[in-house]
């Protein structure tokens, strides 16, 4: 009996990855799809992380003839407003620059707190923004926004159920899409 019930459990766990990989599998495909249809200029990322939204992003780039700009503290959460924010101060450190840098070696990587890592970039033609904090994603709205490119994308892959982003989006852009995925999306 103990045995049968550990088989379930596993079963049930299986079909539960199976349909989380085809849930990230789909997300990771929107964005694939906004990135290349996006109009001339360069990529941004802001918020990192371990790199698997920016390798998309870079092979894209490389592929268009793009650059892409990553900024991240890489040394884990700068902000955290109890109040709205999840994630607290130093989450997400787990993660690795060098080997970051080495996947992605064409990549323009501005570590430190954003916007005063802002660097000196073309016209943007599409921001990925996962900074998951309010305070983080309303400084990319507010510095951002104003560098787009004429019909650039804007995406905000926290604005599914995390509170900050979600107000911060809303407030700076209430115009905004909710993709069917519940990301946010700003056209400029």
């Amino acid at each position: 009996e103990v045995l049968l019930r550990l088989r379930t459990q596993l079963l049930e766990l299986t079909e539960a990855g199976k349909v989380i990989k085809q849930q990230q599998d789909k997300v990771r495909e929107i964005l694939a799809d906004l990135a290349q249809s996006a109009p001339a200029g360069c990529f941004v990322e802001v918020g990192v992380y371990r790199g698997g939204s920016a390798a998309l992003l870079y092979s894209i780039a490389r592929a268009q003839g793009r650059e892409l700009y990553l900024y991240d503290t890489f040394s884990g959460m700068p902000y955290c407003d109890a109040e709205i924010d999840v994630h607290t101060l130093g989450e997400f450190a787990d993660c690795d620059l060098a080997l970051i840098r080495q996947a992605l070696p064409e990549a323009h990587f501005q570590v430190g707190i954003f916007p005063a890592t802002l660097a000196k970039m073309p016209p943007i033609a599409f921001v990925h923004a996962d900074a998951d904090q309010y305070q983080s994603t309303r400084d990319i709205c507010l510095t951002l926004g104003p560098l787009m490119a004429p019909g650039g994308l804007m995406l905000f892959d926290d604005y599914r159920g995390l509170k900050g982003c979600i107000k911060a989006v809303d407030e700076c852009f209430p115009h905004r899409e909710v993709l069917p995925d519940e990301r946010a999306l700003v056209r400029f």
